[in-house]
């Protein structure tokens, strides 16, 4: 059975929820989350990924509704947003993370602020995956030779009747070759005593 998802809003929640956990990550030094580091960028970033979440799966279980509609206008700016912020980021860092490099956090934001990019343009172009359920090959199979398995009884009855049916038949061949041979031997009996009534006459 085929089903139809949108493969951009699908892309927006995964990016939106790494963008999310990417916020509790140390960002410029062990211990030292976004949450810590910014005063305004991380409630910036989880409320735009926040937003995006919303949109996306609101817009996926109801596709005609008022949600499913701010998907082509507000996805791409929220993802492009989203990017800039962290790229701000890393190029000035706050001043309690100066003359740090950037850990594992900040690498994942940027990832999922770009994957948001993403997500959002093909969301606002519609592009869909469609995804086809099969049964597998085996399970077809061992279905189709279940009911034979199941029931071994079934053909007894057919083998029996063809059984039955030939048995008639080669009474019936004995019995017309039983008649033959009498006949034969009736029609032989007169002429053996021809001779024998000759010979007595002599």
């Amino acid at each position: 059975m085929p089903e139809r998802i949108n493969g951009g809003q699908a892309l927006v929640v995964v990016a939106a929820i790494g963008l999310i956990v990417s916020l509790f990550l140390d960002w410029y030094a062990p211990g030292v989350s976004a949450w810590t580091a910014f005063e305004i960028v991380d409630l910036l970033l989880a409320a735009l990924a926040v937003t995006a979440l919303v949109i996306a799966i609101g817009g996926a279980i109801h596709p005609e509704g008022s949600l499913a509609a701010l998907t082509p206008r507000w996805l791409p700016a929220i993802g492009i947003a989203a990017f800039v912020i962290v790229i701000a980021a890393l190029i000035n860092h706050p001043p309690t993370a100066i003359h740090r490099s950037a850990e594992t956090g900040t690498w994942i934001a940027l990832g999922a602020a770009g994957a948001l990019t993403v997500g959002g343009i093909l969301s606002a172009a519609r592009v869909s995956l469609v995804i086809t359920l099969r049964p597998r090959e085996e399970d077809t199979e061992w279905s189709d030779a279940a009911p034979a398995a199941a029931n071994p009884d079934e053909a007894e009855p057919y083998e029996e009747a063809a059984e039955e049916e030939y048995a008639d038949e080669y009474a019936e061949t004995e019995y017309i070759d039983a008649e033959d041979s009498n006949a034969e031997y009736a029609e032989a009996e007169p002429t053996s005593e021809i001779p024998l009534a000759e010979e007595e006459r002599g």
